[in-house]
């Protein structure tokens, strides 16, 4: 089981030693006086030792591994739970609970990962037997930065003392610091959960083929999850990145040379001249997708890609070739470190210190906080109901007895008419009556040719005050999600006897989820992931061609059901598909190429989901809820998933298939949810050995004004001058600059405005900007050559012509050229 693993298959944890010293040197003192004492008593009948985290260090919000191991000194088997508690971001209490078995005189060390909120800073471990009688307990107090976030570096290297210059670095004016832990091969991780409390790992000078294969997929499934993989080549490129090539390349890598080049090009705190000159060992590495964020003279010094939720950088030399210069230059990494994660994921890492990720917390809420609207009562049928009962119990009744002589029993009546429409308003309440804990919840399945991976966010709610138990799927991994209570995180100190709120118990075949001291109708948040074979080859799969705005290619459901708003996602571009029947292809051609503003997920998810056809909210309207839900899972799965540049394609689409309670180990009518189907499709970006892509794969540099790279958008109050790199690779033949569709122009909150002013492009030759006239005009080489620079740049600069401080969402930029 992922929580509970007998071998150590973790990270090397370095424990402090002081406590073995003190115990060998009492073990001699007791000794040498033995002869003149009694005998001791003896051992504890059962006793705990603890360790957690890397080199007892913890992380809020993360998975947190802990160490116990349990020795039993007495003559008969100890079986019982060992719990462990800790406190939430949101201060409640949530406890652990896992099986121990452990056989006369013997002992026994697990590894198990707990899920640790950001308000807790201390772990309250207790062993209780079968009848729940407490045979030990510990408390244990957890190193958890409070001052600074910090950013958990894990180092893989054969020679980790040439990077200890990551170590203490402050990232992006100390936003985040830098602590580096140097992890052992031998001892990694199987699972991407053992990676959980690292938010960048670095491999350099390290052969991975040394790793296991499941061990090398752990790494990547953890990058999917949002983790940075930082890779060093030089001339170990065939140890570090060998074993990734087919994966994250476009072709063949380079063979290391040693190259003279410039680290401080663009890095202007440099404390010395000619510092940065260096003659190291280079690769060149085609990275798919990749954006250059450091370069020198043109050649690619770091490229980074986005895979999922994390990145994926590849250096073109060894990391530690450039240490001398780092441990002068001290804030040359933080260079490093801002270009490479950006200021969107630096201020996510930090929020979760400062406000305990309530972020997540207010995005997942927005999903499944709502429920079937069959459960809705009529309105108007209780009013009616109401009516009848008033007219009945008053002039109605009193009345039809008068005219048979009977008001003396007109007590008795109002007894009886008021008791028989109680019953009546009962039996109408049954269907939208809950009678045991429901659930609603939100999935994304994603696809690929070998796995399925199941993220699925479920709402538990229990319609009575008191305690509830729920049993689920125990292939799931569970995750708490909770908000912070207040702005200082750190709360009360636990106690052994202080009660839960959630209790999670998991073993081999048990994954259960007991709730008590909780209102009726509170709702408790849990994300749900596996990940499993996908056996039946399931999945949207298909052919993309995209050159110069043209859009080609075929698509297929391979579900064995049919599938809803299937759409094709391109960076910016949207083909709105449709239904699609088992089995069924569709020819990319015969739709239309929409692009839509990057800034404005609503609006794109509006889109796709149908709810933009609605005149109004109706919440009394099926379709319309159905829509209304598709597209709040739509906008999250665009902020989430496709937030930053990919060279593939993604389709999306929505799941007809009811499978209410697929994360239930039984099943329950009380299930209400949606799931969206995912898998990404390569594209086909080249013509007669030209290449068609994104200007934005390499952030543009801001000469003046403000400019958000993420949503690739403006503000209104000011002219913006941008420098775009069309890189080294490549010889520009044309330039297109796509405007966002007509669909999108007219609609959009007020935050979010189309560009609509004028262009200029700078001209090397006059000095001067330009007006350009790019409305639905791509421009060719001989018109683009005074504005090229030699370094293959172009200096544009954009002048909105309304005003504010509204989000302009801007043209997006598009070469195409050949590669050198």
């Amino acid at each position: 089981m992922w929580m509970n693993k007998k071998i150590f298959s973790g990270i090397r944890m370095v424990r402090p030693l002081k406590k073995a010293a003190v115990c060998f040197a009492a073990a001699g003192f007791l000794g040498g006086l033995a002869f003149c004492a009694p005998a001791w008593a003896q051992d504890d009948p059962v006793s705990m030792d603890i360790s957690y985290g890397y080199e007892d260090s913890a992380k809020g919000g993360r998975y947190l591994p802990v160490n116990v191991t349990i020795q039993n000194n007495q003559e008969t088997p100890v079986e019982g739970t060992l719990e462990i508690k800790t406190r939430e971001s949101d201060e409640t209490v949530y406890r652990y609970d896992y099986g121990v078995e452990i056989e006369a005189k013997g002992s026994e060390t697990t590894r198990y990962y707990i899920p640790l909120g950001t308000a807790a800073d201390e772990l309250e471990l207790s062993l209780a037997d079968d009848s729940d009688n407490v045979l030990l307990s510990r408390k244990v107090k957890l190193n958890v930065s409070r001052d600074v976030p910090e950013l958990f570096v894990g180092v893989l290297s054969d020679a980790p003392w040439e990077l200890h210059y990551l170590n203490g670095v402050g990232i992006n004016y100390s936003t985040l610091r830098t602590r580096t832990f140097e992890l052992d091969g031998t001892d990694f991780p199987e699972d991407e959960v053992g990676l959980s409390l690292f938010d960048v790992l670095v491999v350099n000078n390290y052969k991975l083929r040394d790793l296991s294969g499941t061990q090398t997929a752990a790494i990547m499934n953890w990058v999917q999850d949002g983790g940075v993989l930082i890779l060093g080549t030089g001339d170990r490129v065939d140890d570090t990145l060998g074993r990734f090539a087919p994966e994250l390349l476009d072709d063949s890598y380079g063979t290391p040379n040693i190259t003279h080049i410039n680290l401080a090009e663009d890095f202007t705190a440099v404390n010395e001249p000619g510092a940065g000159m260096l003659a190291i060992s280079c690769v060149d590495v085609p990275l798919h997708g990749g954006n250059v964020i450091l370069s020198s003279n043109g050649f690619p010094l770091l490229t980074a890609a986005v895979k999922e939720q994390g990145l994926v950088a590849v250096a073109a030399f060894d990391l530690g070739d450039i240490a001398a210069f780092c441990e002068k230059q001290t804030s040359y990494v933080d260079y490093l470190f801002t270009n490479l994660l950006g200021e969107e994921r630096i201020n996510q890492l930090a929020e979760v210190v400062y406000s305990g990720n309530s972020g997540r917390f207010w995005a997942v809420q927005g999903l499944i906080n709502t429920g079937d609207v069959d459960k809705l009562p009529n309105l108007w049928l209780y009013v009616g109901i109401t009516g009848l009962y008033l007219i009945i119990l008053g002039p109605g009744l009193y009345l039809f007895l008068r005219g048979r002589g009977l008001q003396n029993m007109y007590r008795k009546g109002v007894v009886i008419v008021a008791l028989g429409f109680s019953a009546l308003v009962y039996v109408l309440g049954m269907p939208t009556r809950f009678r045991s804990t429901f659930y609603t919840y939100a999935a994304i399945q994603d696809v690929t040719d070998d796995y399925i991976t199941d993220t699925t966010y479920i709402n538990i709610r229990n319609p009575y005050n008191r305690p509830y138990t729920v049993e689920l799927d125990p292939g799931y991994r569970l995750l708490p999600i909770t908000r912070s209570s207040q702005y200082t995180v750190g709360g009360q100190s636990l106690d052994v006897d202080e009660p839960y709120q959630i209790a999670i118990r998991t073993g081999e075949d048990t994954l259960m989820v007991k709730g008590q001291n909780i209102s009726a109708f509170t709702p408790r948040y849990f994300r749900l992931e596996r990940r499993t074979e996908n056996t039946d080859r399931v999945g949207i799969t298909g052919e993309v061609d995209y050159f110069e705005g043209q859009i080609q290619g075929t698509l297929t459901n391979q579900f064995p059901y049919p599938i809803e708003n299937a759409t094709l996602v391109l960076y910016g571009n949207m083909v709105q598909i449709g239904r699609m029947e088992p089995g069924e292809t569709k020819n990319l051609a015969d739709y239309e190429l929409l692009r839509y503003p990057l800034g404005d997920s609503y609006l794109a998810a509006e889109h796709i989901s149908g709810e933009d056809a609605y005149a109004s909210a109706d919440i009394r309207d099926k379709n319309y809820m159905l829509a209304l839900e598709r597209s709040n899972l739509t906008r999250f799965y665009l902020d989430n998933y496709l937030n930053a540049y990919t060279a593939d394609a993604r389709v999306i689409a929505f799941s007809t298939q009811k499978e209410e309670s697929r994360f239930l180990k039984n099943p329950s009518e009380e299930t209400y949810g949606i799931t969206m189907l995912t898998q990404t499709v390569p594209v086909n970006a080249s013509k007669d050995s030209s290449i068609y892509r994104s200007v934005l794969m390499k952030t543009p540099k801001v000469l003046g004004g403000s400019y958000d790279a993420e949503t690739n958008s403006m503000s209104g109050a000011e002219p913006l001058t941008l420098e775009y790199q069309f890189g080294t690779d490549i010889d520009v033949e044309s330039l297109t600059f796509e405007n966002v569709s007509e669909e999108f122009a007219g609609t959009g909150s007020s935050l979010s405005h189309i560009f609509t002013g004028s262009i200029y492009f700078y001209n090397y030759a006059t000095g001067n900007f330009d007006k350009m006239d790019l409305d639905g005009t791509t421009l060719d080489v001989e018109q683009l050559k005074a504005y090229l620079s030699p370094g293959n740049t172009l200096t544009v600069r954009y002048a909105y012509n309304g005003g504010g401080f509204d989000a302009i969402q801007l043209p997006m930029p598009m070469v195409a050229g050949r590669e050198r």
